[in-house]
């Protein structure tokens, strides 16, 4: 998915007209219509301004990996592919698994004596 239309998907998701997005931007909605109809991409001057009125990071919409996007996952970027596989393992677990895997991640961060032994174990279990 190119970034115009990644764009055009969270502006959809989120309910933003392109003439409300145009306004918010000040991005001009021939420009906006440009990149639509042309397949084009937003010049690196107005991606700032774009990722903040869309709530997603610049890593999230330039990335090429489309997942974030399409999950709408706008709160937390993995910074590597063994953290992304942890993230979405930990995302499908049941809300209970959830807590419970929470709660022995922040008992292991309190005591740091081993505490990268216990994560390993902890995020191995999310896989």
């Amino acid at each position: 998915m190119i970034i115009s239309e990644k764009i055009f998907y969270l502006l959809d998701q989120k309910g933003i007209t392109q003439k409300d997005f145009a306004v918010q931007t000040g991005i001009s909605q021939s420009t906006i219509s440009d990149w639509k109809r042309k397949k084009t991409n937003p010049s690196a001057d107005k991606i700032l301004k774009i990722c903040e009125i869309l709530h997603v990071t610049p890593y999230e919409l330039l990335s090429e990996r489309d997942e974030a996007i399409i999950n709408n996952i706008d709160h937390l970027v993995a910074l590597n592919d063994e953290e992304a596989v942890v993230l979405e393992g930990f995302r499908n677990l049941e809300k209970r698994k959830k807590e419970r895997q929470g709660q022995r991640l922040h008992r292991s961060s309190r005591n740091p004596i081993h505490a990268n032994e216990r994560q390993d174990k902890l995020f191995s279990r999310c896989l």
